[in-house]
């Protein structure tokens, strides 16, 4: 929780140190950070991490990770490391998650974005900004699209323009809270930091799945160091007991707090507090017996509190950004005074203002789970009533609902709109599916409904994977009708970005075959099918298909649908060698018509595309860095890959080598990060081609291969006929002859078999 700060072991001892609060003097010898007034005990190896960690952010990125069981001090070294980079000047952002949190979307990014000056902000281009506002609930969302990619966009900038002035440190701690859309988020700006001066500090637990930041390694950009806590050894623990809690405790009640708690911090301090209270007696077979767990000593801790306090905090437990409001708007103000002061003086809470924090969150997780079933439920219910996030109200209700009913799964379909108008796709796709969950029987056509929009979300956030499995289940078990041609359509072109255009265009034929007079979705059907079999059967297969699209779209008068047909259809007519239709697809460029379609039939990029075709370098490059910046600034994923494939290709044309590599390493970037499997073939020719010219002979060549097993999985003619076409250029230019005319005719006998004569 931003502006709550508590230390869960060694330093504190389990008592909260508040940001900016003076750290106290201590006298002690043991080890320390450099300037440190208060050191910690022990923590050594892990202490001179942390230094050479921030030591190292003069010369670019680095990220430390603390990690280890609760109790073992990640914390409280968390923290060091942050004063640590503060006493140098550096900048910090932080965030401490809860796991309340973690079903909210964007929670994590708010905290760290909370005093981020207004000036950074204004460097944002503005489709980056403005989808940032929106997504950390500054400004309303004012239309349609969503481009999860625009907030990662804009926090990266954000990042880059904090850096500009000196390092920066972006502290985590309980990283393993992080909700789904900061993590994201986070996932992307880190994959993409290169020389700025930036630390990632991260503290996690070893006993949760955390994911972040483990998919941001094994690309070797920026150097990860993980730091495994372990326990403290008795000479350790034995200070640490009596720098917190005097010198009351015998050695042999210390050796036995060691024994029990197996060297953990916070248990041994908890456990030594119980002692001196009376609560546990340190004589074998007298009194109550020590607890075997630091979760049994946190419960015990709780059941020692009135029944008002621990009614305050299990309602604090129960939501995201508990508030002294909040807790008062669910319990009476006087009694929640009460329960607040109560738990404050026992510490189990932190107030600070009107914010509300655990000294601790094991804390938190055991109040919570020690209420019983209908008490969760009046609670949450309760909190329906008071909250007023859509999101966190839906969550509330969902909570509290003992079966499906109408009202909680439209709060959930309401609070799933939002998420995906925040950009928050992957929340807005846990929400839907939960609307379905709550959608009573006699409702089934919505339920489903609602499931297709959970499955386009899961698309939108590149879960193109969990994306199928929603769709292949609407397909296989919803009734006939609009939700289920839909579904199929949408399914056929997720099995195309998976498997290829092979396996697409069998899709795409079945979904043909259900179709009942829905044009839209047939033109949609026959353009993908087209498509699929121009690039896995040739033109011959794929133009029939095409013209009976562009048919069907006449038939219906809808310019959007003629605009992406005809594009579609003349795009294939240049491609079959009879003419490049670049005055044709222009024209309808020109029109300003948008199909609101796949990059693949818009007018605007198939132009650029045969310009390029027809030697008009100039105007094809400008085409496509236009079509880069837009596509860049909105956080467009998709077709990011189609269109820096091209860009790179018109800088190596025009003799923009070097920028050309740069373009072509991120079109293999976004295609990896967007899931577009079958984009792959083509990042690593743009990247060969490149190379190539520029005599990277070895890393062409090795891409080249890569490129060819990959056109061999997918079947993708068009692409297998790029990497030959480039492996055979290669071979030329190395004075192999032979081997490039017997590369370069089987490219030439691959095109007339295929068609594709241009």
């Amino acid at each position: 929780m931003a502006g709550v700060s508590t230390d869960d072991a060694a330093r504190a001892g389990g008592e909260p140190v508040r940001r900016g609060a003076p750290p106290r003097a201590d006298r002690s010898t043991d080890a320390g950070l450099p300037g440190q007034v208060n050191p910690i005990v022990g923590r050594r190896a892990e202490l001179e991490a942390l230094d050479t960690f921030i030591n190292s952010l003069d010369r670019g990125p680095a990220m430390l990770v603390l990690e280890g069981e609760p109790g073992l001090g990640k914390t409280t070294l968390w923290r060091e490391g942050l004063q640590a980079a503060e006493r140098r000047s550096f900048q910090v952002l932080e965030c401490r998650p809860v796991q309340a949190e973690a079903q909210l979307a964007f929670t994590a990014l708010s905290d760290l974005l909370t005093d981020v000056p207004e000036v950074v902000l204004d460097e944002l281009p503005l489709p980056q900004r403005r989808a940032l506002e929106v997504a950390l609930l500054r400004a309303e969302p004012d239309d349609d699209e969503h481009f999860p990619r625009a907030v990662a966009l804009g926090f990266l900038g954000v990042l880059a323009a904090l850096a500009r002035s000196g390092p920066l440190v972006v502290g985590i701690d309980d990283v393993q809270w992080l909700d789904q859309a900061s993590q994201r988020v986070l996932t992307f700006a880190v994959r993409r930091l290169r020389e700025e001066r930036i630390g990632l500090l991260l503290a996690r637990r070893t006993d949760t799945g955390s994911v972040f930041p483990g998919d941001t390694e094994g690309d070797g950009r920026m150097p990860i160091t993980r730091l495994r806590l372990s326990a403290l050894d008795p000479d350790e623990l034995e200070r640490l007991l009596r720098r917190h809690l005097g010198g009351r405790l015998e050695r042999r009640s210390i050796a036995r707090l060691h024994h029990s708690s197996g060297g953990n911090p916070l248990f041994a301090l908890q456990l030594g507090r119980a002692m001196l209270q009376g609560d546990v007696v340190d004589e074998d077979g007298l009194g109550l017996l020590i607890p075997a767990t630091l979760q049994q000593v946190v419960a015990d801790r709780l059941l020692a509190l009135s029944p008002v306090a621990l009614d305050v905090v299990q309602a604090a437990a129960a939501v995201a950004r508990p508030t002294a409001a909040l807790i008062e708007s669910v319990i009476a103000t006087d009694r929640a005074s009460e329960g607040l002061a109560a738990a404050s003086a026992a510490g189990v809470l932190l107030v600070d203002r009107d914010r509300i924090g655990f000294t601790h969150p094991l804390l938190a997780t055991a109040a919570y789970s020690q209420m019983s079933a209908f008490d969760r439920r009046r609670l949450h219910a309760r909190l329906a009533e008071v909250v007023e996030d859509v999101e966190e109200r839906a969550r509330h209700l969902a909570a509290a609902a003992e079966r499906p009913g109408t009202e909680v799964a439209a709060a959930l379909d309401a609070g799933a709109l939002r998420a995906r108008a925040r950009y928050a796709p992957d929340t807005a796709a846990e929400l839907w599916e939960a609307a379905a969950r709550f959608t009573p029987a006699d409702q089934a056509s919505m339920a489903w409904e609602r499931r297709l929009h959970s499955a386009d979300c899961l698309s939108e956030a590149g879960e193109m994977a969990d994306a199928r499995l929603v769709l292949e289940y609407i397909s296989r078990a919803a009734s006939p009708g609009p939700t289920r041609t839909r579904s199929l359509i949408r399914l056929a072109w997720v099995i195309t970005h998976i498997e290829g255009c092979e396996a697409g265009a069998v899709a795409f034929q079945l979904a043909l075959d259900e179709l009942d007079g829905d044009v839209t979705a047939e033109v949609e059907a026959e353009e993908g099918l087209a498509w699929c079999l121009h690039s896995s059967s040739g033109l011959a297969a794929a133009e029939p298909h095409a013209r009976r699209a562009l048919a069907l779209a006449e038939g219906s008068g809808d310019p959007q649908l003629v605009a992406g047909a005809l594009t579609n259809l003349e795009f294939l007519g240049s491609l079959a060698g009879r003419g490049l239709a670049v005055e044709a697809v222009g024209q309808v460029a020109r029109t300003g018509v948008s199909t609101g379609r796949e990059i693949l039939v818009r007018p605007d990029w198939t132009h650029g595309l045969l310009l390029m075709f027809d030697d008009h370098l100039l105007e094809a490059r400008e085409r496509f860095a236009t079509l880069y910046s837009e596509a860049a600034d909105r956080g467009d994923e998709q077709s990011l890959p189609f269109i820096l494939f091209h860009l790179a290709r018109t800088e190596l044309l025009s003799g923009q080598w070097t920028q050309a590599l740069q373009t072509a390493r991120e079109c293999s970037e976004t295609t990896r990060s967007s899931g577009q499997a079958m984009e792959h073939p083509y990042a690593c020719d743009i990247e060969a081609l490149v190379e190539a010219h520029l005599g990277a002979v070895d890393s062409a060549l090795t891409k080249i291969a890569e490129g060819l097993e990959l056109t061999d999985r997918f079947a993708d003619i068009p692409a297998r006929l790029e990497m030959m076409a480039t492996r055979g250029f290669l071979e030329l230019s190395l004075g192999r002859n032979d081997e490039a005319d017997r590369t370069l005719t089987e490219v030439a006998a691959a095109a007339e078999d295929s068609g594709l004569l241009e």
